[in-house]
């Protein structure tokens, strides 16, 4: 981390000095040699940071250097952005840059380089060296982790009795010169849960008169390996080992080791120039001296000692296998119950009779609930890897990931020690930090302690879980409360700050002195209470890379200065309610933008703003007219990085053009349209790689499902509203053939839906939402055996009824795992009869649900007064809120 922060500083201060601007060159002139000193001593001693980082895991002294060196490197960074901020504030400001700014740098890069060369003047002392091609701090830390102890024994093991009493005999023998045994099989095998059985066996601690244990590894070093080799036998102080020369203490080992009887465990060797290099070092000692070692690698065993016979470790069968698992996820039971044999033998042989890959599913299974449909999901999602994915989208990217709690925890205590990241919750009172990036998850309004750590903080970022949790359902709540007065501070105190975030925090307003923030790279004020509009000094964030206006559901207004953020790459303005007013903005300067998924049509369309936009990569215009469409669809052919539009029409009146000029599109890979279509293109007029398809108040004729049922790569189809206003609707034979995703959203005058063989033969997740007069779920679909997951949302009561007595019954064979209905929390057990071939989870959401979850939404467009009457009848009881409700409907 250390080296980071180095690599960061020296980089920022090669900037500083190649700027190609006059006035900066000129002002920096007086210190420009201070400058270049600071930076290649900040060089240099990058190159020793790659093992000291390594070594401070297990040096007191080598930690306190390198923090010592990450401190420097923070001081010499804030110096840095400290006097680009004031020259880039005088510049705004016509300012004449003062002489005692130049003499306040050059003061503090005195100190700056006399602290360097103090804590170079410790290095010798401390022992860091410079390293060669195997000094990669990553790999020397995944080393060390790694790490076993012999003295930690394996709970539950699989005793192999031969094994054990085979090297027994060949450790107690009392041969003349030191004797290799070898222990080889591929990893997770239990080479080294074997070797440490051994090394703690009573007749070997009793036979030998003294014992060392090594981890080796792949990223052997040599000096480390016999520093630990002398340590475990002669109990040497690490600090006093590393003061000595090499020569010197393999010398002191070599004499300790003739004297007695020695066992040295060699545990994961990966090459034979390793045992080259070690085997020097071993002399004859007493009578029966021997060295056990582990690896992968049958020639390394032979080279060892080609007149020995190594051990090669066997897989478990399949019944040790489940004798393992079953001391770890039943641990003192007799065995694993009779309904859960199957699912274990399926998982044990998924991990190929490795006893660590057992262990450790074995221990996750303990924690987990003794039912099938828990451990099929653990069978499901094995993944032997501390990162795993957790969600995937429609398209096959990846949403969210999981991280092992053990892997969070260590994380984060590595950060709060590294001064990386520091996290507040709950009380968020605190003492002051040196920490880059805090983070308040917490709704407490005491903020002024952050005030301390204002000279240290580059990242602040706010979340407030009171508005996830139930203002976000209850907006109306949050017009009683303003939170902007306690957090002005920031904008005056934190000027060197470069990621703000403040997720749901109650502000309604933002400074001037926003603008004071030049350092910022990222501003996110999502589902804050922002009204009015920003304020213009917005425009002064020239290095602002994202800007996140979304769920601002009472701004009005974004001042037309965005324009001047010409470094931005994401604008974030969706809201669920309405824009803000943005189609007045130029921004035919934006040509970093990547990300734009929500924006009114205007003026910057025709005024080169969207074909500057060559990196753009989603696009998502409103409020289109249909002289716009045409503009905007010729343009789109030549954003080459365009993978997701989304087009919605100004009225009713205005409609999509015959031919869409989307065959250019080669990466777009998703398209939604909201508006009519007259006619919809041929299979080949579409993007050729389109993966998801949405569209709107389409009203698509019948043949336009032919069309799409063509087409190649299609994996998700939405039909929303209007889409589709005619009562059949027929997914002929072979059609959809790579559809994976279909939801089917208020088509309000559908009746009959037909499902021909072979149609939609992979899909996997299907959605019925509030086709209200749909009749039952086609027949076809009881050949679909990929189909896992139905929802069913807002249909009626006749359409639900039978599906809950008859449909599903048609479906026969396997019961469903999961039966859901949301909105009603309807706990009736499932009908025996109700079964399902291969659906593994329904989803019911009444009417009554649909209209819970609506009900925030129409709310907040209420009028005053007729919010007012509306809470009023809630209180009066449920047939006068249902005439209040239509009341505030006609206001």
């Amino acid at each position: 981390m250390a080296e980071v922060a180095v690599s960061t500083v020296a980089t920022k201060l090669a900037e500083l000095l190649m700027e190609q601007a006059a006035v900066a060159v000129s002002q920096l002139a007086g210190v420009r040699g201070q400058v270049e000193n600071l930076k290649n001593e900040l060089g240099w001693m990058q190159s020793f940071l790659r093992d000291a980082d390594a070594k401070q895991e297990g040096s007191d002294r080598v930690r306190l250097w390198v923090s010592e060196i990450r401190d420097v490197a923070f001081e010499a960074e804030e110096l840095i952005e400290t006097y680009v901020y004031n020259t880039t504030m005088q510049r705004q400001l016509d300012k004449v840059f003062r002489p005692w700014h130049l003499y306040k740098v050059r003061t503090r890069i005195d100190k700056i380089m006399s602290k360097i060369k103090s804590i170079s003047n410790k290095r010798e002392t401390y022992g860091v060296v410079m390293t060669g091609d195997d000094g990669n701090n990553s790999n020397e830390r995944l080393r060390q982790w790694r790490q076993p102890s012999p003295s930690s024994e394996e709970e539950y093991l699989i005793e192999l009795e031969d094994d054990m009493g085979l090297f027994l005999t060949q450790l107690l023998a009392l041969e003349p010169n030191p004797y290799v045994v070898s222990i080889v099989g591929m990893g997770g095998l239990g080479k080294t849960t074997l070797a440490k059985k051994l090394y703690n066996h009573n007749k070997i601690t009793n036979h030998f008169e003294c014992r060392a244990w090594v981890y080796v590894s792949k990223e052997y070093r040599r000096r480390d390996v016999l520093q630990g080799i002398l340590r475990d036998v002669d109990g040497a102080p690490r600090n006093e080992m590393e003061r000595i020369p090499e020569e010197e203490f393999i010398n002191k080992l070599r004499n300790v080791l003739s004297e007695k009887r020695y066992l040295v465990v060699l545990d994961d060797i990966w090459g034979m120039e390793v045992w080259d290099g070690l085997k020097s070092v071993f002399p004859r000692g007493k009578m029966g001296s021997k060295i056990l070692l582990t690896t992968r690698n049958w020639e390394v065993a032979l080279h060892a000692d080609a007149c020995s016979n190594p051990h090669q470790l066997r897989p478990l069968t399949e019944d040790e296998s489940l004798r393992l698992l079953c001391n770890k996820a039943f641990p003192g039971t007799n065995g694993i119950p009779s309904e859960l044999k199957d699912l274990a033998t399926e998982i044990v042989v998924k991990c190929g009779g490795l006893p660590l890959a057992v262990v450790v599913v074995g221990g996750l299974l303990s924690r987990k609930l003794k039912s099938s449909g828990e451990w099929k999901r653990v069978l499901q999602n094995i993944s032997w890897c501390m990162i795993q994915v957790g969600t995937v989208s429609s398209l096959g990217r990846v949403k969210t990931i999981r991280i092992h709690h053990l892997l969070r925890d260590l994380s984060l205590s590595k950060g709060k020690e590294e001064y990386f990241l520091k996290i507040f919750q709950g009380d968020v009172a605190g003492p002051s930090t040196k920490a880059r990036r805090q983070s308040m998850h917490s709704c407490d309004e005491r903020y002024d302690f952050l005030k301390h750590n204002a000279h240290h903080s580059r990242s602040l970022l706010f979340f407030n879980r009171e508005y996830n949790a139930d203002i976000a359902r209850k907006p109306w709540l949050r017009l009683n409360f303003q939170q902007e007065k306690k957090l002005n501070f920031i904008y005056r105190k934190f000027k060197l700050l470069r990621v703000l975030e403040l997720d749901g925090v109650r502000v309604v307003s933002l400074p001037s002195t926003i603008g004071d923030l030049i350092q910022l790279r990222y501003l996110g004020l999502r589902k804050t209470n922002l009204e009015e509009e920003l304020p213009l000094s917005i425009g002064n964030l020239l290095n602002l890379q994202t800007l996140d206006l979304r769920y601002c559901c009472f701004l009005k207004k974004i001042p037309n200065v965005i324009w001047k953020l010409v470094n931005l790459r994401h604008l974030l303005l969706y809201t669920p309610f309405d824009s803000p007013d943005s189609g007045h903005l130029r921004l035919d300067t934006l040509t970093n933008l990547q990300t734009l998924p929500h924006i009114e049509a205007g003026n910057w369309i025709v005024d080169g703003g969207l074909a500057n936009m060559a990196n753009l990569r989603q696009l998502g215009i409103c409020e289109l007219s249909g002289q716009l469409v045409n503009s905007v669809l010729s343009t789109a052919q030549g954003l080459r990085n365009l993978y997701s539009l989304s087009l919605s029409l100004q009225s009713e009146e205005d409609e999509f053009p015959i031919f869409m000029q989307l065959s250019q599109c080669t990466h777009l890979q998703k398209l939604s349209l909201n508006g009519k279509i007259k006619k919809l293109p041929d299979p080949h007029e579409f993007p050729p790689n389109l993966l998801k398809l949405t569209l709107h108040n389409s009203h698509l004729q019948k043949e336009s499902i032919a069309k799409l049922e063509r087409l190649p790569k299609l994996k998700m189809l939405v039909l929303g509203e209007r889409a589709y206003n005619w009562p059949e609707l027929t997914f002929n034979s072979e059609g959809f053939s790579q559809l994976l995703i279909l939801r089917l959203v208020l088509l309000k005058e559908l009746e009959d839906w037909t499902v021909e063989q072979s149609s939609i033969p992979r899909l996997e997740y299907m959605v019925i939402d509030r086709c209200e007069k749909l009749k039952t779920i086609p027949e076809g679909l009881k050949a679909i055996t990929s189909l896992k997951k139905l929802r069913i949302i807002g249909m009626p009561v006749e359409f639900e009824h039978k599906l809950r007595t008859k449909d599903i019954s048609e479906f026969t064979n396997t019961p469903i795992n999961r039966w859901r209905n949301v909105g009603d929390n309807d706990k009736r057990p499932i009908p025996s009869s109700m079964e399902w071939k291969h659906l593994k989870v329904l989803t019911l959401n009444s009417s009554g649900s649909c209209f819970n979850f609506l009900l925030p939404m129409y709310i907040c467009l209420m009028t005053g007064q007729a919010l007012i009457n509306l809470f009023t009848s809630m209180h009066a009881g449920s047939n006068s809120f249902s005439k209040s409700l239509g009341m505030a409907s006609a206001n």
